[in-house]
């Protein structure tokens, strides 16, 4: 009679059955692990990309010890004045994010500092009567007047189009209705001219 080793003195035991189970277990255990580095590997890979706003630029994120970086007053003059009621703190973040306050940013479909793209300012033009150009968005009291009408219209539509809707009143301490008219100014720079209308639908 042969020696016999652990393995075969375990299977002997295990039987049959007890073979399969015990295979079934290891092989469970190990596709759980494999599926658990997948997972995380994503997860780092995923971590490690940086975002893109709607305007293609990357983001700067804070230093991870560091807070964020606030926004500077430099126009905060120009976005009282022509801000058609937009509380200044929203539109000096909303150019912070779309220009990094930048008043002449001209490199893409959207121009100046809060990032108006033509149908906006055509759209703008044919309301008003107003003959800005292209490259009068480069001037912040013309990009403002622009960039917040078309919000205010947005507002507008948001009070009168839903009226049942909390998160779509004017209510500027509202983190949710903040968001939901941010979308709506980058679905206004997405499309032609719903916003005008309806807002979003």
């Amino acid at each position: 009679m042969k020696d016999l080793d652990a393995t075969d003195v375990l299977f002997a035991g295990l039987g049959v059955g007890g073979f399969l189970w015990f295979n079934h277990k290891l092989t469970s255990e190990r596709r759980a692990r494999v599926a658990a580095e997948t997972k995380f590997d994503c997860a780092r890979a995923c971590a490690s990309q940086t975002p893109k706003p709607a305007n293609g630029r990357p983001v700067t994120r804070p230093a991870s010890g560091g807070t964020q970086r606030l926004a500077p007053r430099t126009f905060d003059q120009v976005f009282a004045a022509y801000g058609h009621g937009i509380p200044v703190p929203y539109l000096r973040a909303l150019a912070l994010r779309e220009s990094d306050m930048n008043p002449r940013l001209s490199s893409g479909p959207a121009w100046g500092l809060l990032q108006v793209i033509e149908v906006v300012r055509q759209d703008y033009n044919q309301r008003t009567g107003s003959t800005f150009t292209r490259k009068d968005l480069l001037d912040p009291a013309v990009n403002v007047t622009i960039a917040s009408s078309a919000l205010a219209l947005i507002v507008k539509s948001f009070a009168q189009n839903h009226p049942r809707i909390a998160n779509l009143q004017p209510n500027w301490s509202n983190p949710r209705f903040v968001e939901l008219l941010t979308f709506g100014w980058l679905c206004a720079r997405a499309h032609n001219q719903p916003y005008a209308k309806y807002g979003v639908m």
